[in-house]
């Protein structure tokens, strides 16, 4: 059976009509926040309830154990200066690792209160880095740790080099996953529980215009909410969400959607010889699929 429900013809462009899942490792808690290490033919990616990020290796199939404790580790990225930068549900806050393990903390506060669990985490080309704080990590203990909610709303903060995080954006409910245009001038946000991408224009110091929803989802794709999302050098959108991922063109149009086996909590866009591929966290495994272009 097809994985892909072509919505508009134009998908084929990015995707293949046979394509189809390619399992890569399994037998994990929930996967989140993946990562690709091009230099090192890994892919990096967290498991929240098992406290642990792991490293899958592409050309020996092997998975090994990065680091634990991970604080309950959700979001990864690359970080410019160094190796990881990781969104810690249970320790609210943000953390940069480096190849050797060598651990730093990057933001715990705003405002004099901490975070309620930094969730998803981009960097800019001007190395500033962006994420979200929803509450998630401080509701429960499969993903975090109950804690008192400190900060008075779920907001995306940015933080530049040198100076403490600024407040960019505090109308969203449940802010999740986040990406940027190809030209860094749109900033993608998931609002979760509203199952909803919206779309913020961003100037040049680093402030944010709300220019209104990007895309609306609904349960009748399946089960899952909007979760984290990537955007490929072309400007498509491919996004975690209800029963599967999706693919977005610019303006906002689904022109796809590849149904999951298990439910997907986030993807990863990656270039290995050559070749692009999808990397997604779904659950218990993670799994890829190749792309065209």
């Amino acid at each position: 059976m097809a994985i892909l429900d072509v919505r508009n013809p134009r998908v084929l462009a990015i995707v293949d009509a046979a394509v189809e899942w390619e399992p890569l490792a399994g037998g994990f808690r929930f996967t989140e926040g993946p990562v690709w290490i091009e230099e090192e033919d890994a892919l990096y990616f967290s498991d929240i309830p098992a406290d642990t990020i792991y490293r899958w290796d592409a050309e020996t199939f092997q998975v090994t154990r990065f680091r634990r404790s991970s604080r309950k580790s959700n979001g990864m990225t690359r970080d410019p200066s160094g190796f990881l930068l990781v969104c810690e549900h249970g320790a609210r806050r943000v953390s940069r690792i480096s190849r050797d393990g060598a651990y730093e903390v990057v933001a715990a506060m705003f405002a004099g209160r901490r975070f309620n669990s930094p969730n998803d985490i981009v960097v800019d080309r001007q190395g500033r880095i962006w994420f979200t704080d929803p509450t998630y990590g401080i509701d429960g203990l499969e993903v975090g740790y109950p804690g008192e909610q400190e900060q008075p709303l779920s907001g995306v903060y940015r933080l530049d080099p040198g100076s403490p995080p600024e407040l960019v954006a505090d109308d969203l409910v449940t802010p999740n996953g986040l990406a940027f245009s190809p030209d860094q001038r749109v900033l993608y946000v998931a609002d979760t529980v509203k199952s909803l991408i919206r779309r913020f224009a961003v100037d040049s110091d680093g402030h944010l215009r709300d220019t209104g929803p990007f895309a609306t989802l609904n349960r009748s794709f399946g089960r899952g909410l909007p979760d984290g999302l990537r955007v490929t050098r072309e400007g498509y959108v491919f996004l975690a969400g209800p029963g599967g991922v999706f693919v977005i063109d610019p303006a906002g149009a689904i022109l796809g959607h590849l149904r999951a086996p298990e439910q997907v909590a986030n993807v990863e866009v990656g270039m290995r010889h050559g070749e692009r591929f999808l990397a997604i966290t779904a659950s218990t495994s993670v799994y890829r699929i190749p792309l065209k272009g």
